[in-house]
C-alpha cells in the first residue's frame, strides 16, 4: 500500500518535508490573517458551534486504526478506514474497516467481515451515498496485485463494481469519489501516475488523458461538483474539468509544491485546502491565494466545508516537533478581508496526538450536523493510531 489517504502527503513526500515547506498566506490584493488563539468553542466572530463526542459509538474494528471517510444518509451513517496501518514495511501493511452507525437508535453494525474480501490487504477510503445507495471504494491487495476496488451497497445487498474500476487503478488505489446526481467521479492513481474515471452505471469513461503533465509521483486526492463542474486536486493535480474541459490551475497556485486535498463551494467561490497548510480561493478559473488556517508551517487540510453563512469550516493536522496535532478554523466568505478563526478547542480529546481527516454534512446526526473523523495518538513512525469522530451542529 502506497499511502493513507489520511496523511498523503505526509506519508508520501515525508514528515520531513512537511515541516519545512512554506506556507502561502497572501491573498492577492490583500493581506492575510492568521488564526488568532482562543479556548472558547464557537464564539463570534465564528458560527456558533455545539460539539459532541461520538469517537465512542464506533463499532470496534477502529480501535486501533483510522477512520479515512464517511457516508450519510438521514437515518444512518456508514464509516470506513483501516483497523491497521504500518509503515514500517514496504508495501505498506494495513486491514480495512467498515462500519455503520444509526444515531436515532444507537445502533452499530460492523461491515468489516462482510466486506473485508473487496478491501483485503488495504482499506476503505471514500463512502459516500447517492440518494438511493452507497458507494465504498478504496483498496485491495491480493497477492503480488494490488488494485483499485469498489462496491455498491444498496438494501443490504453487494454488488462488486472491482471488474469495472481496477484497470484504470493498477497498483495502487481509489482515494476520493463524488456524485454529480447521475454518476460517480472516482479520483486515485495508477503505477503511471494520476487516475480519474466516472462511472455511470456499469459504463465507466476514462478521463485520465485530461489531467496535463502526469507522472509517476501523481495522484488525485480531492474532488467536488458545484452543480455545473467539479474542480479536482491532489498531488501534482489542481484543475477545473467542466463538459469534458478541464483548465489547469496549477501554474502559480499556492500548492504548486505541495498537494490539493480538499475543496469546497459556498455558492458563489471555491475554498481549496491542502499541503503546505494553505488555502486558496478559486473564482471560475481565478486562483486567489488565501489566509493559512494554522500558525504551525508543518500541517495540512484535509477538509474544507461550506457554512450556512457563507464561510467554511476547514480542519487537518500539523506536525511539530515530533508530534502530530489537530487544528479546526473558521474562515470567512470574503477574501479582500479574509480572517480565520481558531475553534480547535471544539476538537475532542480522541483527536490528541493526530489529526481530522474528513469531514462533511451528515443529516442523519441531525439539523446542521458537520461531522468529522480521523485518528488520535498517532505514531509519527508507523502511523498506529485510534480512531476519533465528533459532530459539531453548527448554528446551534
Amino acid at each position: 500500500m502506497r499511502h493513507l489517504r489520511a496523511v498523503t502527503i505526509a506519508a508520501a513526500v515525508g514528515v520531513a518535508v512537511l515541516v519545512v515547506l512554506t506556507v502561502y498566506a497572501l491573498s492577492l490584493g490583500s493581506s492575510s490573517t492568521s488564526a488568532t488563539n482562543r479556548s472558547e468553542c464557537g464564539a463570534s466572530p465564528g458560527p456558533a458551534l455545539s460539539p459532541a463526542n461520538v469517537t465512542g459509538d464506533l463499532p470496534s474494528s477502529f480501535a486501533k486504526g483510522s477512520i479515512q471517510a464517511f457516508g450519510s444518509n438521514d437515518s444512518s451513517g456508514i464509516f470506513g478506514g483501516v483497523s491497521f496501518y504500518d509503515r514500517n514495511r514496504e508495501p505498506f501493511d494495513s486491514l480495512p474497516a467498515l462500519g455503520a452507525f444509526s444515531p436515532a437508535t444507537s445502533a452499530t453494525q460492523d461491515l468489516t467481515n462482510q466486506t473485508s474480501g473487496y478491501f483485503a490487504e488495504g482499506g476503505v477510503f471514500p463512502v459516500g451515498w447517492n440518494g438511493s445507495g452507497w458507494l465504498i471504494a478504496g483498496q485491495t491487495t491480493i497477492g503480488p496485485i494490488t488494485e483499485g476496488s469498489a462496491i455498491a451497497l444498496r438494501d443490504g445487498q453487494i454488488t462488486n463494481l472491482t471488474s469495472l474500476v481496477a484497470p484504470y487503478f493498477q497498483g495502487e488505489g481509489i482515494w476520493i469519489a463524488g456524485w454529480n446526481g447521475t454518476g460517480w467521479l472516482l479520483g486515485g492513481n495508477n503505477t503511471q501516475g494520476a487516475a480519474l474515471v466516472y462511472l455511470e452505471g456499469g459504463t465507466v469513461t476514462n478521463l485520465t488523458a485530461l489531467l496535463p503533465n502526469n507522472g509517476p509521483t501523481d495522484w488525485v486526492q480531492g474532488l467536488a461538483w458545484n452543480g455545473t463542474g467539479w474542480l479536482v486536486g491532489g498531488q501534482g493535480i489542481f484543475g477545473a474539468l467542466d463538459g469534458g474541459r478541464y483548465t489547469n490551475l496549477l501554474p502559480g497556485s499556492p500548492f504548486e509544491s505541495g498537494g490539493v486535498l480538499a475543496m469546497d463551494w459556498n455558492g458563489s467561490a471555491w475554498l481549496v485546502g491542502g499541503s503546505p497548510t494553505g488555502l486558496a480561493y478559486v473564482y471560475g478559473t481565478e486562483v486567489r491565494a488565501g489566509p493559512s488556517p494554522s500558525p504551525n508551517v508543518g500541517g495540512w487540510v484535509n477538509s474544507v466545508v461550506a457554512d450556512p453563512s457563507g464561510g467554511w469550516i476547514v480542519s487537518g493536522g500539523t506536525y511539530s516537533d515530533g508530534l502530530y496535532s489537530p487544528f479546526l478554523a473558521a474562515v470567512t466568505a470574503n477574501p479582500a478581508h479574509a480572517g480565520v478563526v481558531d475553534e480547535s478547542s471544539c476538537l475532542p480529546g480522541a483527536f490528541d496526538g493526530g489529526w481530522v481527516q474528513y469531514g462533511a454534512w451528515a443529516p442523519a446526526f441531525g439539523p446542521n450536523a458537520l461531522l468529522l473523523v480521523g485518528e488520535g495518538g498517532t505514531d509519527p513512525s508507523t502511523f498506529t493510531s485510534h480512531a476519533a469522530a465528533t459532530v459539531l451542529t453548527v448554528g446551534a
